[in-house]
């Protein structure tokens, strides 16, 4: 029974709903004393784990039946199916009960279909001075109102109405409203996803220069997420993030008028807005990128679907640790590493927990941490080893580990295939770099201020901020010893 839609659809309940859903078996014609009712009763008690042995087919069967009756495996799968199809309705009951929209919906098709054409009209004109005082949040309310514009208008005794409320125009524009929104959040949730895209990869698959096109004047914007997404699609097809503050004021002023799932996707697209002014060298930006990991973080924006992406939780820790947040940092951590892919935790915190101890300056301890890293993701291999050389760069009487990290880095990186190559690139560069100034560590000045040079223009290198950091450290100390 372990692997059956019942047992799987029970593991989903709550203390509270296992509870409700007893009292709606009852109400559903299946009292305690059936037997689907003593089936439900003897799961009941291995609520939320159901252990194997204890829900064998014939263990169950022996529970609930009659002493003595013989098992029977039809009979058994058809008490399952019936309290299957009990439950699918109960839970169907659930999603309803809080979904006030499809209440009102299907509160309108009754109406239609009993012809209380009164009450239908009534129940229109409620629902259009509900959401005038109240939007439902996100892109979906274009929808509704789409929907809503539609079901008037199909009615039969619409068109005898004197002053009717929606023509067909109107419909379309509310369409238009929907469609325009929804396609230009998918367009820029594809650019953000894949790094490189470009206009002609969208157009092709998406027809969104069109959809552009028409709505890039300021004039003809008609409504607050065609205006957001408008924005945020201009800057990731033209690489240009110069309008962060007046995109936040957007995020943040109206945040209630998004849904949760445009609440954290506006939160990725603002970050990539802070991170690309911060390369950029712009004052203040890494702290912005703080800030805004900080409010997501207590707003429970991060929370896709009860979790958190290993690549945004990393970032958040990076960031705190870079502005010497230590505290914040860890709290996050011990917080929030129950929302990471279970198979994927104990890397990303060992990872990240690595990263607090670096930042902290306490080298040796962050290599024990990184012992911890297995490396079944070949960015975890790349991120653990990058600090791993960091740490050994730190570290006095260390060079015949740092050299030899040095070699096997530069092998690994070179043979590895799953890599992007602008990746594999970075990474080199850095273990390049950090090789010469570890060099420079032993010998004259002489050239050091050339590397520092071909260190700023470098434009593909990871840990960029913290090689400058070595290296002006190193020519500051060798001019004091020459002085």
């Amino acid at each position: 029974m372990k692997e059956s839609k019942l047992i799987e659809l029970l593991e989903s309940l709550s203390v509270e709903e296992l509870k409700a859903f007893g009292t709606y078996l009852e109400k559903a014609n299946h009292s305690k004393s059936s037997n689907v009712y003593k089936l439900y009763n003897y799961l009941k008690k291995y609520h939320p784990d159901y252990p194997e042995k204890k829900i064998e087919k014939q263990v169950v069967f022996k529970k609930i039946m009659p002493k003595g009756k013989a098992f029977n495996d039809k009979a058994l799968r058809s008490l399952m199916s019936q309290i299957t199809l009990v439950l699918e309705e109960f839970l169907l009951k659930i999603e309803f009960d809080k979904d006030e929209v499809e209440r009102d919906f299907m509160m309108l098709r009754v109406l239609k279909k009993r012809k209380k054409d009164k009450l239908f009209f009534q129940k229109i004109t409620q629902i259009e001075r509900k959401w005038q005082k109240k939007p439902t949040p996100g892109v979906e309310h274009y929808h509704n109102e789409y929907r809503l514009l539609k079901t008037y208008h199909s009615h039969p005794y619409t068109k005898l109405i004197k002053d009717e409320k929606v023509s067909l125009v109107d419909l379309v524009y509310k369409i238009d409203e929907y469609y325009f929104a929804t396609k230009l959040y998918y367009a820029v949730c594809m650019m953000q996803q894949v790094i490189g895209a470009n206009n002609t990869t969208l157009d092709k698959n998406v027809l969104i220069g069109g959809i552009y096109e028409l709505i890039k004047n300021k004039e003809t914007v008609t409504n607050l997420h065609i205006d957001v997404f408008k924005h945020f699609y201009e800057a990731y097809s033209q690489n240009k993030f110069k309008d962060y503050f007046a995109l936040k004021s957007l995020y943040f002023d109206e945040i209630k008028r998004y849904s949760s799932e445009e609440q954290h996707d506006l939160f990725i697209f603002l970050e990539k807005h802070c991170y690309e002014n911060y390369k950029e060298g712009k004052e203040g930006f890494l702290k912005e990128i703080f800030e805004l990991n900080k409010f997501a973080v207590e707003q429970g924006f991060l929370k896709a679907n009860d979790s958190i992406a290993t690549d945004v939780f990393r970032n958040i820790v990076q960031v705190a640790c870079a502005l010497k947040e230590f505290d914040w940092a860890s709290q996050f951590i011990t917080e929030h590493k129950l929302y990471l892919e279970e198979d994927k935790r104990a890397d990303i915190v060992a990872l990240c927990e690595a990263v607090l101890l670096f930042h902290q300056g306490l080298f040796e301890q962050t290599l024990d941490k990184l012992l911890l890293v297995k490396y079944q993701d070949p960015l975890y291999a790349i991120l653990a080893r990058c600090l791993q050389l960091q740490s050994y760069y730190e570290l006095p009487e260390y060079d015949e580990l740092f050299y030899n990290l040095v070699n096997s880095f530069t092998v690994f990186i070179s043979r590895d295939t799953k890599l992007p190559e602008s990746i594999k690139k970075a990474t080199l560069n850095f273990v390049q770099f950090t090789h010469k100034l570890y060099k420079f560590k032993y010998v004259k000045a002489h050239g050091l201020s050339k590397l520092i040079k071909d260190l700023e223009d470098c434009s593909l290198l990871v840990n960029k901020k913290w090689l400058l950091q070595k290296g002006t450290e190193l020519l500051l100390k060798k001019k004091q010893l020459s002085g």
